[in-house]
């Protein structure tokens, strides 16, 4: 991309994402920050895990496939197939096929794994439900790291 790793589009990410009072503002950002690849000291991954706004949780969990070598924004990744909006889990799903090559892939599917197959021993049903798309949103995401790598 033309603008990759551009400190002024870096730095005007981190700004936006930390737009309090707008999450179009705050999802804009981060589609910009996937597309000139800046990472915005570290906001996408606050954003992912803290932004009340699930476009915003989405639009972080989309943009981190662009950053392969990055652990954090992995294991950021692996947190967000939990999280309580659809499409951030599928997001986040969907973006770990970046990370197919990672020097750590194997720890990280493991991981994934881990989560696929995780019972809580939850008795409510609104629970069990969500441990249910919590573990096809991991299976996904298995799959996404998977394809492609036989």
């Amino acid at each position: 991309p033309a603008l990759a790793g551009d400190r002024r589009v870096d730095g005007a990410c981190e700004t936006a994402l930390g737009d309090a009072q707008s999450a179009d503002v705050r999802r804009a950002a981060a589609d910009c920050a996937g597309a000139a690849r800046v990472a915005c000291s570290g906001k996408l991954l606050d954003r992912l895990a803290r932004d009340p706004s699930s476009d915003v949780r989405a639009a972080c969990a989309r943009v981190l496939r662009f950053f392969p070598r990055d652990r954090d924004a992995a294991w950021a990744l692996v947190g967000a197939l939990d999280d309580r909006g659809i499409s951030t889990r599928d997001a986040a799903a969907n973006s770990f096929e970046g990370f197919r090559q990672a020097d750590f892939a194997e720890p990280l599917a493991k991981a994934v794994a881990e989560t696929a197959t995780y019972d809580r021993g939850r008795s409510k049903p609104e629970e069990k439900a969500h441990d249910r798309v919590v573990r096809a949103a991991a299976c996904r995401a298995l799959g996404a790291l998977g394809e492609g790598s036989a």
